[in-house]
């Protein structure tokens, strides 16, 4: 029979790694006395449940944010498909009102990049993405 290796994994994810650390003190305090894990000192799991319980209350908390959160995102998206047509509308009426002059649309809060004009067009036409 071949020596096999083996690797337990520790999860780097911090929302894994408490469940892993619940399910571990949890089968700790099922076996009670006769657990092997009794005999740890340096890091028991009377020590860390304290620790352990303030972090999952935590995780609790960050997953609420993160719901909220990806909601807040969805419906201030659908807004900004309503507004993005008034700025780049804006800025095509500017453009036609400056063909001279892109960069005074700086003044309105548009950022201005100069580029070397395409092959019969104007610097307002590749600013304008024609």
């Amino acid at each position: 029979m071949a020596n096999s290796q083996y690797k337990v994994v520790i999860p780097t994810n911090p929302e894994k790694l408490l469940k892993l650390a619940e399910k571990v003190r949890n089968k700790h305090n099922l076996d009670g006395a006769t657990s092997p894990l009794a005999a740890m000192s340096d890091y028991n799991w009377t020590d860390t449940s304290h620790d352990l319980d303030a972090a999952l209350l935590l995780q609790t908390q960050i997953e609420e944010i993160r719901k909220e959160s990806e909601k807040l995102t969805k419906d201030r998206d659908v807004l900004i498909a309503n507004v993005k047509p008034s700025v780049t509308g804006s800025r095509d009426v500017l453009l036609g009102a400056n063909k001279k002059n892109p960069k005074k649309l700086g003044d309105w809060g548009y950022e201005v990049n100069a580029s070397t004009p395409k092959k019969g067009g104007t610097a307002a036409d590749n600013a304008a993405g024609q």
